[in-house]
């Protein structure tokens, strides 16, 4: 069991696992995360255009950045990032913290905008990822199934706590629902009268942005296309 803090914002800012590992979270004015500090490990620091992730140091060390284009949405940041990641670069010092290389990853997507797989710069499929329909993993291999953050609905998988962050709010794949309400506040349509319901249980269709009232392409979601659908269902 865990302990979860959090800020008058409702922002989580602290999680207290069972083995009293305790995992600090930062944000910036716009309530992006900006911080993640595994006890008193250096930080990862993260850098954004929008709210898609452009960078990740720890310390002062550059160790990834990322590269966007349009997302489902058919624009840059429409659909809050979901299927619009195009690269992953990592980054490595060489010796004495001078030169370095970078390698370059790609991913690939299922029609919902979930990372399927990632492949190297020859095409090689490094990573191959499935997943339940509310986002457990349920197949993860190769080399490097364990060195990318973004998976289901290309959100940002926290390794430490099981939890992805969608920006606004996180997200509980095992039970299906977000641990804090929605910061819009209630809904009184009787589709969403849960601020704690995931899309509406869509989530096989519908996809969400960023932690807001999501599905059936509300205020905070989206949803796919009868073309994809189709495609998807066979």
């Amino acid at each position: 069991m865990s302990i979860e803090v959090w800020d008058a914002e409702n922002r989580l800012v602290a999680i207290t696992r069972a083995d009293n590992t305790t995992i600090w979270y930062g944000y910036d004015y716009l309530s992006r995360r900006i911080s993640k500090q595994l006890n008193s490990d250096p930080a990862t620091l993260f850098i954004y255009k929008g709210w898609n992730l452009c960078a990740e140091y720890t310390g002062t060390t550059l160790k990834k950045t990322y590269t966007w284009g349009m997302d489902l949405s058919g624009s840059m940041q429409g659909a809050g990032g979901v299927g619009g990641l195009l690269r992953v670069t990592e980054h490595s010092e060489g010796s004495g913290g001078s030169g370095g290389s970078t390698s370059h990853y790609y991913p690939a997507y299922n029609g919902n905008g979930d990372v399927s797989e990632y492949l190297d710069t020859s095409g090689n499929v490094v990573t191959h990822y499935q997943y339940d329909p509310f986002g457990n993993t349920t197949v993860a291999n190769g080399s490097k199934k364990d060195d990318f953050a973004h998976r289901f609905s290309t959100k940002y998988l926290d390794e430490e706590t099981g939890l992805y962050y969608y920006g606004y709010r996180y997200y509980d794949p095992v039970t299906g629902r977000w641990p804090s309400r929605d910061p819009l506040g209630e809904s009184w349509d009787t589709d969403e009268f849960n601020e704690y319901c995931f899309i509406n249980n869509y989530s096989y269709w519908d996809y969400d942005i960023l932690g807001l009232k999501g599905g059936k392409g509300g205020k905070g979601g989206g949803k796919l296309s009868d073309e994809a659908k189709g495609r998807l269902s066979g």
